[in-house]
């Protein structure tokens, strides 16, 4: 791009990294989490169907919920001032699956079989979450990607494997039917039957056809449907017309064929049940390979070979990246917007500067001065005018530049500094007072938040917020007669973002845990034991139970995703869904009257699960899915009893009762019959 632009007055757009059929995509610096994400602006000529803007703004609602280690995250859906709208996302640094396939096309070389059965694998791992989440009521959301392709598996430099664009191709979908260009071409290739058929509800499994598609693909470099017109291989993939001799002639071994096949039957009813049960399948051949202790190291190794020039490059953005001044960017793009208010003052200031009488002012001291060394020629007169004039330059210039703190002193006694308040959330009464006198009624000011009041003359203020549903804030302001600490006002317990003090206010909080006596930590600060009862300001705030003899549960830090238990808690003056919390080991719920929260955790353990034969499912609670294959580490299991069962095809099924406490033994050794 040529110059930068800012988004939601947070993000400032750098790059451009790629354009599609229905967005373009940026790469961007988000100055509140001071870090790079990638926004996807909608087409223009799409932003203007309201059709498509409705589908796509409700699936980015629903994808914000999907928080996995295997799924690009969806961190916001905005629209700007001029009517674009654009989905906040995690940056990729790294590149797609259908790049590295091209790497291998027209070549004898073919991607490892296990590379190929761990990306699968992962991919499946992050389509088995997402098709079993659930809404705020429990309700599944029957989530389906329908565009599970090539170019939307990101390859991250650094080893993971993620699914992007989760839930924006039932937006392409409209797309689809009025342009064919835009909806059809390159996806094709990878549509299960059900969905070249154009059926209605097509689940999960239409998914995992397109895993088995892409896996085929990566054994044979070749693609299943083949090559040709657009209409034949639209016809192959309504009839599922796939060679598969092609993997024996790959040298595939038949029992991963076996998978292919089931991945690819025809009918979803004789494909796997769903992603879980496709996962384990692929994680038992694995085993069978020997790579699972290595696997994600082979996987790092493989891609840093065939990514090595690519990782430089990164290497080399992400240095200049780090060297550029991002809040004066941010700062210049800020400006360019308030192009009119900017030329307004440089008009003004060259009035001001083209001002005859200042010329004349001149003119008369010089001539004064001449007419005076005439007059007195007294050497002794002549060194106490210039220490005199000496004096007054250097008092000037120390006003303007401060060198000393009597010039800074003096420069904001002319010049006091204007105080910009804002509330979180905003809309706050507000009241300024000093000796009893209220500033804001005083100057006139409106009374609610934002304001910007001019000309704070130095000493100490009391500052008092007042809203509907939250208690008053009261902060004491220090307006001072030179900067301290970089700044001439200082507000206790407020944020300073872009000279403008930012004060939250506060909301009851009650914290609880399973069993109690936790330590608390919020914002990596104790907090004290749980039950606790306390105050907690508008914001996200990551919250931490510790307690003897079970795992760590929440988090340490806000940018802390993925791991078993965490807990970052978005406190806001209208309950939304908390999407940073781990809802299997949280509750988060709000009582709307006193805007009171209350979070509740319950702590676990993690446990070591072995089974002789390995390679068994690990079932907790009677669940319907697995959750793990042994041998399994890190298996979490919350406080109280909890059923666990091992099975595996051929033998009887084992199971036990476990009380979960601080004196359970971690591991559990089945033997199966």
């Amino acid at each position: 791009m040529s110059r930068e632009w800012i988004v939601d007055d947070r993000y400032l757009v750098l790059d451009k990294i790629a354009d599609g059929g229905l967005a373009s995509v940026y790469k961007a610096w988000d100055r509140i989490e001071d870090g790079f994400v990638a926004i996807k602006k909608i087409h223009d000529e799409l932003a203007d169907d309201a059709k498509f803007v409705d589908m796509f703004r409700a699936e980015a609602v629903n994808t914000k919920r999907l928080r996995h280690k295997n799924i690009v995250r969806v961190l916001d859906f905005v629209r700007d001032k001029e009517g674009g709208y654009f989905m906040i996302m995690e940056l990729v640094r790294g590149a797609d699956l259908e790049y590295m396939l091209g790497k291998f096309r027209n070549t004898s070389a073919r991607i490892p079989t296990h590379i190929a059965l761990y990306i699968t694998a992962e991919i499946i791992k992050g389509l088995g979450y997402a098709h079993a989440v659930k809404d705020d009521n429990g309700n599944p959301l029957n989530m389906v990607h329908r565009d599970v392709t090539p170019g939307n598996i990101m390859l991250f430099y650094e080893g993971d494997i993620k699914l992007a664009d989760f839930g924006v191709a039932r937006a392409g979908e409209r797309q689809k039917k009025k342009s064919k260009k835009a909806g059809l071409v390159g996806k094709i290739a990878y549509m299960s039957p059900e969905q070249a058929r154009g059926e209605i509800g097509i689940d999960g499994r239409s998914d995992l056809f397109g895993c088995g598609l892409i896996l085929y693909e990566m054994l044979v470099s070749g693609r299943a449907y083949g090559v040709g017109k657009e209409e034949d291989i639209l016809s192959r993939a309504k009839s599922a017309d796939i060679d598969f001799r092609k993997l024996d002639a790959a040298g595939v071994a038949k029992e991963i064929v076996s998978v292919v096949k089931r991945l690819l039957e025809k009918t979803p009813e004789k494909r796997y049940p769903d992603a879980v049960q496709a996962y384990i399948e692929l994680k038992r051949f694995l085993r069978l390979l020997g790579r699972t202790e290595q696997l994600k190291n082979d996987y790092k190794k493989f891609i840093s070979e065939i990514f090595k020039e690519e990782m430089r490059k990164s290497i080399k953005e992400i240095v200049k990246d780090s060297k550029k001044d991002l809040n004066a960017l941010f700062k210049k793009a800020k400006e360019k917007e308030s192009r009119s208010e900017a030329t307004e003052k440089k008009t003004d200031e060259e009035k001001e500067l083209k001002k005859p009488d200042d010329s004349e002012k001149v003119k008369s001291f010089r001539e004064s001065a001449a007419g005076y060394m005439r007059r007195y020629r007294n050497p002794v007169f002549h060194v106490l005018v210039f220490i005199s004039l000496a004096a007054v330059i250097f008092t000037t210039l120390d006003t303007y530049f401060h060198f000393t703190g009597v010039g800074m002193r003096v420069f904001y006694m002319l010049w006091p500094p204007s105080l910009k308040i804002d509330s979180i959330p905003a809309g706050a009464h507000i009241e300024l007072t000093r000796d009893g006198e209220d500033i804001v009624k005083k100057g006139g000011y409106s009374n609610k938040t934002p304001l910007v009041i001019e000309k704070v003359e130095p000493g100490i203020y009391t500052l008092r917020l007042t809203k509907k549903n939250f208690r008053d804030v009261v902060r004491k302001v220090n307006v001072y007669d030179a900067p301290r600490e970089g700044s001439v006002i200082s507000i206790a317990g407020s944020r300073l973002i872009d000279g403008i003090f930012f004060i939250p206010f506060e909301v009851p909080a009650e914290i609880n845990s399973f069993p109690q006596g936790a330590d608390i930590y919020i914002d990596g600060k104790k907090a004290g034991k749980t039950p606790y009862k306390g105050m907690m300001e508008i914001g996200k705030h990551n919250i931490l139970l510790a307690k003897r003899g079970y795992s760590l549960l929440g988090s340490e830090r806000k940018d802390v995703e993925y791991e078993k238990g965490w807990c970052v808690v978005d406190i806001r003056d209208i309950p939304r869904h908390q999407d940073g919390v781990d809802q299997r080991f949280w509750t988060v719920q709000t009582r709307q009257e006193d805007m009171t929260y209350f979070i509740s955790g319950t702590m676990w353990k993690e446990f070591y699960v072995y089974s002789d034969p390995p390679g068994a499912g690990i079932f907790v609670d009677g669940g319907d899915e697995a959750a793990g294959i042994t041998p399994a580490e890190g298996l979490p299991l919350v406080f109280g009893f909890r059923k666990l069962e091992v099975k595996k095809d051929g033998y009887e099924d084992w199971s036990v009762i476990i009380d979960v406490d601080k004196s359970t033994s971690a591991a559990v050794s089945a033997v199966l019959q």
